[in-house]
């Protein structure tokens, strides 16, 4: 495993249940743009809504923020060419990172049934 860039800064978990999604239609105000193209790329969209949001909340939990005050725009989950997860912030949460020393961040997201999750490790 290649290292990542060393010390562990701080770290979050969470979990959403995908059900507390269905029928929402607030998604354009928390995910960006590429985000929900890239869920609604799938059929069954909705575990997949659930996981990029709940990797938002664990990288601002990471960051020791409050993300109900946070514009969720700026944590973007995107995916490198093999298809994993990777953070890119923006404004002021990227400030919150670079004040915290953060150089880069680990992360997993995954879903089944009701419920999706991801785990966040900031180095």
């Amino acid at each position: 495993m290649k290292k990542e860039g060393g010390k562990i800064r701080a770290s979050s978990l969470k979990i959403i249940g995908i059900g507390e999604l269905k029928g929402k239609d607030c998604f354009e105000e928390m995910l960006t743009e590429e985000e929900i193209k890239y869920c609604q790329s799938h059929r069954v969209n909705y575990p997949h809504f659930a996981g990029r949001l709940c990797a938002k909340e664990a990288v601002a939990e990471t960051l020791g923020l409050d993300s109900s005050k946070v514009d969720l725009k700026e944590i973007e989950i995107s995916n490198n060419s093999l298809g994993q997860p990777r953070i890119n912030l923006h404004g002021k949460v990227k400030e919150r990172a670079e004040k915290m020393k953060v150089k880069s961040f680990l992360i997993s997201i995954s879903h089944s049934g009701d419920y999706a999750l991801a785990n966040v490790i900031a180095l």
